[in-house]
């Protein structure tokens, strides 16, 4: 697009120019937000994977039926008999 305005009049060149000046700094900006919300979403969904994977991990172990669980529940049971 540069080639093109400034092939052009001096005076449609000036203003031609001046545009293309701003949409090109617009597109950093929005390119640099983009970056930004991406890099935040790519955060929240390992952070979402990871608990995820906690949380699987937490009521495997609960289903599990672990002997300490076990003997808590076995405990507890035992207090109120």
């Amino acid at each position: 697009m540069d080639l093109e305005a400034r092939s052009l009049q001096p005076n449609v060149k000036a203003v031609l120019l001046a545009k293309l000046r701003e949409y090109k700094s617009d597109l950093n900006n929005l390119k640099s937000e983009h970056n930004r919300l991406a890099s935040a979403n790519s955060n929240q969904a390992a952070r979402d994977d990871l608990l995820e994977s906690g949380m699987a991990d937490a009521m495997s172990g609960i289903s599990s039926g672990s002997p300490h669980l076990e003997f808590e529940e076995q405990s507890v049971d035992a207090e109120f008999m």
